[in-house]
């Protein structure tokens, strides 16, 4: 078991984040121990997120894993190279 205080002035941001993902603010604190756990990149908010940071949340969150399934289509050999 662990504790972890939280202050007056973020338990309201994190109990509408919770809302906005259907859970209880204390699964989705679990959730992200969890993603640190395995090597997940931790999420720092200072104000603005970078693009950076939303590619590494997409797919440490699962988005993209049905690309691995998706073949091939394109390769070197196709289409016109480009050149700056």
């Amino acid at each position: 078991m662990l504790s972890v205080p939280i202050g007056d002035d973020e338990l309201p941001r994190l109990e509408a984040v919770a809302r906005a993902h259907h859970t209880r603010p204390e699964k989705l604190i679990a959730a992200y121990v969890r993603y640190l756990a395995l090597g997940g990149m931790p999420v720092i908010f200072d104000g603005e997120v970078s693009s950076d940071d939303l590619a590494r949340i997409a797919m440490a969150g699962g988005s993209f894993d049905w690309l691995a399934d998706e073949p091939d289509l394109y390769s070197e050999s196709d289409g016109v190279p480009y050149t700056a």
